[in-house]
């Protein structure tokens, strides 16, 4: 660390910038290759955490704090994005493998992550990795168009895509709340290794369509999944970090190169989770809003040279975070009954739910064994499926 700040020093940089960097750069990190072992295990790593107070409290760093390379350290560049906005996003639904487009919204969340990668410097990428979604491919394509890169290679893959939510698939998350709990659609979404209720081909409209979907159609290992846990989302996803994304960028003898990686809100947790050997109550506390770009760098060598770097308006993340964290809290209104946002009541076909009961924190509660599904075509409920 001695030797990186003089290095700031000499090249000029200020001393409230050399102070900032000290505080993240840390290269005393394990092997990368450890990683996948070390979290597949269930190890609690918090210990080895550094810099974690900066994804998951107050302190994001900001534009006077960033620089936007470390000078006469030869490094590469990841910067990682959630998509921007998708139709399913603003309905607040478990989207998960259903391929949503982006809203206006969302498209604008992905220009605006452009014009903060170029006000921080981050205007050239040699790489831009995707998974096969469409609000994925598309946040990329708006990126790179509105940097003027649409030229530079794009690749993507299937191990980038949002985790499997078995049958919460196009339930809304509030009412997936009223139906099982706060407490248990939080553990489910935020927990490292929590099962989901593995998607039920008779009851979920959305499982042929995605069983069919010729995207996964030669990737058998991709058609298997039924439900994933943040673990198995980095099981899946740690070998393309590995073997693609960080091969690349060894093989590529370029020490500067930079690559754009965007996908979702639970692959980039994973991806995180991995990179920095988040602990696994600290992850809990990690949400990821939509189209804000998080930095890291690597040495020439790969090795983790400091803690993620959310760029923009630390207020605004902040608030973003809290959002995406809130989804599934149920409000009550000023009259004291739950706001659930719902399906017109003429549309309401609730039928019988079977219950069994899931021991949860703080008690037993009772929670139905299925998640009820909208009908695709109508609307309505149908059926339940049994839980694992």
């Amino acid at each position: 660390m001695k030797t990186t700040i003089a290095m700031l020093r000499r090249t000029g940089v200020s001393a409230a910038r050399r102070s900032a960097f000290g505080v993240i750069i840390n290269t005393n990190f394990r092997e990368h290759s450890t990683r996948a072992s070390l979290l597949l295990s269930g190890s609690n790593m918090s210990s080895n955490v550094v810099g974690s107070s900066r994804i998951l409290n107050t302190n994001i760093n900001t534009l006077s704090e960033v620089p936007d390379a470390i000078p006469g350290v030869p490094h590469f560049c990841v910067v990682l994005m959630r998509h921007g906005e998708s139709s399913w996003n603003k309905e607040n639904r478990f989207c998960s493998w259903v391929d949503k487009p982006l809203t206006d919204k969302g498209c604008r969340d992905a220009k605006e992550c452009a014009k903060t990668l170029r006000k921080y410097g981050y205007d050239h990428f040699d790489a831009a990795y995707s998974s096969v979604l469409t609000r994925s491919v598309k946040s990329t394509q708006l990126v790179l168009e509105e940097l003027d890169l649409m030229w530079v290679p794009q690749y993507t893959d299937w191990r980038l895509n949002e985790r499997h939510y078995g049958n919460l698939m196009g339930m809304n998350k509030q009412e997936s709340s009223e139906m099982y709990g706060e407490k248990q659609v939080k553990k489910w979404r935020r927990a490292f290794d929590e099962p989901l209720p593995p998607i039920d081909p008779m009851v979920n409209p959305y499982y042929d369509q995605i069983d069919s979907d010729p995207r996964y159609v030669n990737h058998p290992e991709a058609r298997a999944i039924k439900g994933e846990s943040l673990k198995e989302v980095i099981h899946r996803i740690a070998p393309y970090w590995d073997g693609v994304i960080c091969q690349s960028l060894l093989q590529s003898g370029d020490k500067g190169r930079r690559v754009l990686v965007s996908g979702h809100s639970n692959s980039i947790r994973a991806l995180m989770t991995y990179i920095e050997k988040i602990g696994e109550e600290e992850v809990r506390k990690l949400n990821i809003p939509n189209g804000i770009p998080i930095v890291y760098h690597f040495d020439a060598q790969m090795n983790l040279c400091g803690p993620a770097n959310f760029l923009g308006d630390n207020e605004a993340i902040q608030r973003a975070m809290s959002k995406v964290a809130n989804e599934n809290k149920v409000f009550p209104s000023s009259s004291g009954h739950i706001n659930i946002p719902s399906m017109p009541a003429a549309t309401r076909q609730q039928q019988p739910q079977e219950l069994g009961s899931r021991r949860i924190h703080d008690g037993v509660v009772p929670v139905p064994l299925s998640v009820p599904m909208l009908n695709a075509r109508t609307h309505s409920r149908v059926g339940v499926a049994s839980s694992k």
